[in-house]
């Protein structure tokens, strides 16, 4: 059987622990994912020996919102949108009816904390500054398309958030979809794999 709980900070005994539906995590982190890949274009990638300096990289942050809108994105945000369409229409059934394991929980926690946007930023601003004190072009450019794809994925998924108005489970604000947290942590994992593999 299902455990019948309500998704609330009080009843579920903890202080920022709330209770989401699979689908819903699910649809968030596709979407996250989607507005990570189509907004991580290097410009620098593998075509330069030298890391960019501080002015080129925000000089080009405006044109990487730019490039976001493409037939790509549109048909990658089309699918994701159709997807959560589908989804949120089983939102108060499952809200109401979920199973929840602490375990999985406490093991998801790290990710609260590991896919935050500052987390993500420092990531980008440690390797851009170890590629430049260490002459590491490789690191450097990576480090720099960390910053840019931190920056173009956060502005997008703000206005899609200030856009949907979608209600968090704990209903303590009116900002959960898009996952901020997915976008960032799929960001910086679409840049490594482009640059490392």
């Amino acid at each position: 059987g299902r455990l019948r709980i309500r998704c609330g900070r009080e009843r579920l005994g903890r202080k920022h622990q709330t209770c989401t539906s699979p689908v819903v995590r699910l649809v968030h982190s596709v979407l996250g994912l989607s507005l990570a890949l189509v907004g991580t274009q290097s410009a620098y990638g593998q075509q330069t020996d030298t890391v960019p300096g501080l002015g080129t990289i925000v000089r080009e942050m405006p044109t990487d919102l730019w490039r976001f809108l493409s037939v790509d994105t549109a048909i990658v945000l089309g699918a994701g949108g159709a997807a959560a369409g589908i989804a949120h229409i089983w939102d108060d059934d499952l809200k109401q009816e979920v199973e929840t394991s602490v375990r999985l929980n406490d093991a998801l926690q790290p990710g609260n904390t590991y896919g935050s946007f500052p987390v993500q930023v420092v990531i980008g601003v440690g390797m851009y500054s170890l590629g430049r004190v260490f002459d590491s072009s490789p690191l450097g450019v990576a480090g720099a398309d960390v910053m840019r794809a931190q920056f173009v994925s956060q502005m997008w998924v703000q206005a899609l958030k200030f856009s949907v108005q979608r209600t968090r489970p704990d209903e303590s604000d009116d900002l959960s979809f898009p996952s901020g947290h997915s976008a960032s942590a799929f960001a910086t994992a679409a840049v490594l794999r482009r640059h490392f593999g």
